[in-house]
């Protein structure tokens, strides 16, 4: 009987600590969705990646992710473009009349860098508005245009892609379902190319002027190309974003901003910004969306790319040479900035566009 009782004693322990257990994960995964609800998105994605298997806290890092990263919306030089909620896309400036009503379907990510847009469809496949032929391009002498012939043609071979950047037709850096990386173009040596396909576990991809970076599930960040911040931006720790153009920046989970690199006209004083949820690095300024919906920035405002101190209600952000584009929680488009000809591009049809959700 003595030795009954023993064994129920240790049985009724055991159960206690496993119930004690579960109960420390469920009250941190509660957290998490506390986060989700303040509109704290690093924090969260912090708090469920620590969770890694628990409950659906590996899907819900996936979404926050995406909403973070901002890649349904899109400005490059004189372009502005975003993802409708159906997955078709609607576009203004450059080369329009190349999207095509079948290819361009099912599209979950774009990226505009210069006069071109490219999109990520939901196979995996990306497409651009590059339409020049190789033909044209081989009569050119100069060796950069020489170059962007293998781009263009190992693009169609491309498959598999999670996410991407993309600087097309010089350069694409894919980020592939199986957490490897693939680099298109002249951004990289041989041998720096070869260090780039030994990563692993990365989830999110970054690629301009000569350097690429990739974010690793773990908040570190592994970087190849320009030694002014390649070695640095190594060391940081705790990162759920990084945006790179000229200077590197990443968002960390608790929501502030570190920042690395060649840091003209002030556009990396970003060290006391707080409660950010999405970062966007331009040309020569740098741009913050705080968890209020409304957008902080620094750096250069000679095109008016600043002028968004009375935005509000803003879920993503996009900046590039000369603008500032914001998505609303409506679905429409607001623009700061102007071309270098005064040209200001019309954002105002824009409607019905896709605002992901944590929680569908």
């Amino acid at each position: 009987m003595r030795r009954l009782l023993m064994l129920s004693c240790i049985i009724f322990f055991v159960l206690l600590l496993g119930c004690q257990f579960v109960s420390k994960e469920q009250k941190l995964y509660q957290s998490g969705r506390q986060f989700v609800k303040e509109k704290k998105y690093p924090q969260a994605i912090g708090v469920f990646t620590d969770l890694s298997e628990f409950k659906d806290s590996n899907r819900l890092v996936e979404k926050l992710t995406y909403i973070v990263n901002g890649d349904y919306i899109g400005v490059g030089l004189a372009i502005v473009a975003a993802i409708r909620s159906d997955g078709t896309v609607i576009y203004k400036g450059g080369y329009e009349d190349t999207i095509s009503e079948e290819e361009w379907r099912n599209i979950k990510a774009i990226s505009i860098n210069g006069e071109h847009l490219e999109a990520l469809n939901a196979s995996g496949e990306i497409t651009s508005t590059f339409n020049t032929e190789i033909e044209e391009l081989e009569q050119s002498s100069l060796n950069s245009v020489q170059a962007m012939i293998p781009v263009i043609e190992q693009l169609p071979h491309l498959k598999g892609v999670a996410t991407f950047q993309s600087d097309y037709p010089n350069n694409v850096v894919a980020l592939l379902e199986d957490g490897t990386v693939k680099v298109l173009g002249t951004y990289l040596s041989e041998d720096e190319l070869e260090n780039v396909y030994t990563w692993k576990d990365i989830k999110a991809v970054e690629g301009r002027n000569e350097v690429v970076m990739g974010l690793k599930n773990d908040g570190t960040v592994v970087a190849e190309g320009d030694y002014r911040y390649r070695d640095e931006v190594t060391k940081w720790t705790d990162i759920v974003a990084i945006s790179t153009f000229y200077s590197a920046f990443g968002l960390k989970r608790d929501g502030t901003v570190v920042a690395a690199g060649p840091c003209a006209v002030t556009r990396c004083k970003v060290e006391e910004w707080t409660d950010i949820i999405a970062i966007a690095a331009g040309e020569n300024h740098t741009v913050g969306l705080r968890n209020d919906g409304t957008v902080i920035s620094t750096g250069s405002n000679k095109y008016g790319q600043r002028n968004i101190e009375d935005w509000t209600d803003i879920v993503a952000i996009d900046a590039s040479y000369y603008y500032t584009l914001g998505l609303k929680s409506d679905g429409s488009l607001v623009l700061a900035g102007s071309y270098l000809d005064g040209t200001n591009l019309d954002v105002t049809e824009f409607s019905g566009l896709m605002v992901p959700q944590v929680y569908e």
